[in-house]
C-alpha cells in the first residue's frame, strides 16, 4: 500500500492523492502537484515533504491564510495518521500505510495463543527447545512489567529493576549498569536489603566480563572470565551478570552477587528474570524514545517561532509605485530560509531591492541574514547608496562570520521617473532583464567577490535604461538553477532565462508562477528539496 491524502472540497466528490513522490506542493497555482480552487488558497500556499526517517512534514510556504493542522495554525507540523491539514476550504487527512502482517505484530518466534491457555512458548531460540513457561510466571511477568512501564525517567527504572531483583533473589549485593554510555557506569548498588552499597570495585571486577558477554540470558560470572581475566579481577565465585539488550543493542546490566554458601538460584526464577530483563528494555527505550521526542517537540517549537520572526523580515506591501509590479517568492529547504529578499520605497518612483543568499541554509543562515536585512533598512533609512550599502554589509557579515561564512547579494536601483535599473552584485547569480526582447548582459564592473570574502571592496554600479512597459527583471537565488533533474544535470540558468523570455510581457506574479512552476515539475521530485528557492520578479507597466 501507498500512503495517500483524501482530498475533500466544498461542492466536489472526495478525491484520493496517493503519495508517491517525496514532497507535495498544494496551491490554486498550475504548477502545484494538488490543485485546489479558491480565494482563501495562495498560489503556492503549502509543501507535504517526507523526511529521510520517512515522517511527513506540512510547511506553509508563507499563504496569505495560513496552514491547520487539527485546527491548529503551523509552520512547519510533523504528521501522524489521520490528522486534517485545512487548507482555505479544503481538509485534507493523511492516511499512512500499515504493516499488519503478523510477523511486524508478534515478532518472531511467538506464537499467539488463546488466553485460557496453561502455557505459552517464548521465544524457543533463548531457552531450550520447546521449554514450556508456566502461566503463572507469564502472569507474574505481567505485574513487574506494569511496575516497571510506570517509570517517567531511565533513573528510576533503574532503581526499581533493581529492586525486582532484590524481592525475588535476596542477594548479597546487586547492582544495575549502563552501557549506553561511556564509560559503563553503575548507577544502583545496593545490598539484599535494597540500601546502597559500596560498588568502587565494579569497574574492575567487570568491565572486561561485560566485553565478552554475548547473547541475552543470564550467565555466571566466572564463565565469562578467561584464567588471565580471572587473574587479574578474581569475585566472587557465586555471582551472575545479566544483560539488558533492545535486539542487538545493549543497553546495560544487571550484576547479582550471591553468599557463596548458599545454592544457584532455580531455574525458573533465572528464565523469570531474563524475560523481565527484556521488558525492562522495552521500557528503556521507551524512555529514551520520549526523550528524543521532547527535545524534537521543543526544537520544532523553536525553528516555528523562527520562521515566524523571519517572514517579518520579507516587505509585506507589493504595491510601491503604480508604474511598477512585484512578485517575491521564498521556499526554504529547512523550517527557516538562509535566502533573502526586500524591496523599499526610497522615494516616490524610486525603489531599492535586494536579494541574498548564506552559504547553507538552517538557523544560522537565517540568523545571519537577519544581519544582512537590518543593514539593508537601515541604508535606506540613511538613504545610503548601492555603493555604501555594499560596503557595510561585506563588513558585517566579514566581522560575524570571521571568514568561515559568506552570503552572496544583488543590489538594485529601479528609478521609474528617469526609466532605468542599476545593478551591482555580490558573487550572486545575474539576474535576467528582458527590455524589448532583449535580454542585458552581465557587467564585470559591476561584479565582484560575496559579501564576507574580502575586506575591502569598491564596485562600480551598472546603469541600464529601461523602456516604459516593456521590461521585466527576475532574480533568484541558485537554489533554482542547480535544482537536480532526472539523470544527474541541473535546471540550469539558460533554462530559467527562456522561460522568462517566454512570459517577460505578463504579470510579475504570473512570470513568478510559470517559473518556479517549471522548476518543481522539472526536477527530481523523489528528493527533499535540496536548497533554497527565491525569486523577486519586477515588472515594468506603462506609463499614464
Amino acid at each position: 500500500m501507498t500512503d495517500y491524502i483524501e482530498v475533500s472540497s466544498p461542492g466536489e466528490p472526495v478525491r484520493r492523492l496517493p503519495l508517491r513522490a517525496a514532497r507535495v506542493q498544494f496551491g490554486r497555482g498550475a504548477g502545484c502537484d494538488c490543485q485546489l480552487p479558491g480565494g482563501y488558497v495562495s498560489r503556492r500556499h503549502a509543501r507535504l515533504e517526507r523526511s529521510p526517517d520517512g515522517q511527513w512534514q506540512i510547511i506553509d510556504l508563507g499563504s496569505s491564510n495560513g496552514t491547520f493542522v487539527n485546527s491548529r495554525r503551523v509552520e512547519v507540523a510533523t504528521l501522524s495518521d489521520g490528522d486534517v491539514i485545512g487548507l482555505g476550504p479544503h481538509r485534507l487527512t493523511l492516511h499512512l500505510a500499515a504493516d499488519l502482517s503478523a510477523t511486524s505484530m508478534a515478532g518472531p518466534g511467538v506464537e499467539i495463543v488463546p488466553s485460557d491457555a496453561a502455557s505459552i512458548v517464548v521465544d524457543r531460540s533463548a531457552f531450550q527447545a520447546d521449554r514450556m513457561i508456566p502461566a503463572r510466571v507469564l502472569t507474574r511477568l505481567h505485574q513487574a512489567g506494569r511496575r516497571l512501564s510506570r517509570c517517567a525517567e531511565l533513573a528510576t527504572l533503574l532503581a526499581a529493576l533493581g529492586q525486582e531483583f532484590c524481592a525475588l533473589l535476596r542477594p548479597k549485593r546487586i547492582a544495575v549498569g549502563r552501557e549506553d554510555v561511556e564509560p559503563c557506569s553503575w548507577p544502583v548498588v545496593t545490598d539484599g536489603r535494597g540500601k546502597q552499597a559500596d560498588g568502587s570495585d565494579l569497574p574492575r571486577l567487570l568491565v572486561q566480563r561485560v566485553s565478552a558477554l554475548d547473547g541475552s540470558l543470564a550467565v555466571k560470572l566466572d564463565d565469562l572470565a578467561s584464567e588471565e581475566t580471572a587473574a587479574l579481577a578474581r569475585g566472587p565465585s557465586n555471582s551472575y551478570l545479566f544483560p539488558v539488550k533492545a535486539g542487538d543493542r545493549r543497553l546495560g546490566h544487571i550484576y547479582v552477587e550471591f553468599d557463596p554458601s548458599r545454592p544457584q538460584p532455580h531455574e525458573e526464577t533465572m528464565e523469570f528474570l531474563s524475560l523481565l530483563t527484556r521488558q525492562a528494555a522495552l521500557v528503556w527505550e521507551n524512555l529514551e524514545l520520549q526523550d528524543t521526542r521532547r527535545a524534537a517537540d521543543e526544537m520544532n517549537r523553536e525553528l516555528n517561532a523562527a520562521r515566524q520572526i523571519q517572514l517579518q523580515l520579507f516587505p509585506e506591501r507589493r504595491s510601491l509605485d503604480p508604474g511598477l509590479e512585484i512578485a517575491a517568492e521564498n521556499m526554504p529547504a529547512s523550517r527557516v530560509s538562509g535566502d533573502y529578499y526586500d524591496f523599499q520605497l526610497l522615494d516616490p518612483g524610486r525603489i531599492l531591492f535586494i536579494v541574498a543568499d548564506v552559504m547553507g541554509h538552517g538557523l544560522s543562515a537565517a540568523l545571519l541574514m537577519s544581519g544582512v536585512q537590518a543593514l539593508f533598512r537601515t541604508g535606506v533609512q540613511a538613504r545610503w547608496d548601492l555603493r555604501a550599502i555594499d560596503r557595510h554589509i561585506n563588513a558585517a557579515v566579514e566581522a560575524s562570520g570571521h571568514g568561515e561564512s559568506f552570503v552572496t547579494g544583488l543590489l538594485g536601483l529601479c528609478d521609474l521617473a528617469d526609466q532605468s535599473l542599476t545593478l551591482l552584485c555580490a558573487g550572486h547569480p545575474w539576474p535576467s532583464i528582458c527590455c524589448r526582447e532583449k535580454s542585458i548582459e552581465a557587467v564585470e564592473d559591476a561584479c565582484s567577490f560575496p559579501w564576507g570574502t574580502f575586506p575591502n571592496r569598491d564596485l562600480q554600479p551598472a546603469r541600464f535604461p529601461l523602456e516604459p512597459g516593456d521590461w521585466s527583471f527576475v532574480a533568484y537565488t541558485d537554489g533554482l538553477t542547480e535544482a537536480p533533474l532526472p539523470g544527474g544535470d541541473q535546471y540550469g540558468t539558460e533554462r530559467l532565462y527562456a522561460v522568462h523570455r517566454s512570459h517577460y510581457r505578463q504579470r510579475a506574479d504570473d512570470i513568478c508562477d510559470e517559473i518556479l512552476s517549471d522548476v518543481l515539475r522539472a526536477s527530481v521530485d523523489s528528493l527533499p528539496q535540496q536548497d533554497d528557492l527565491t525569486l523577486l520578479v519586477l515588472r515594468g507597466l506603462p506609463q499614464g
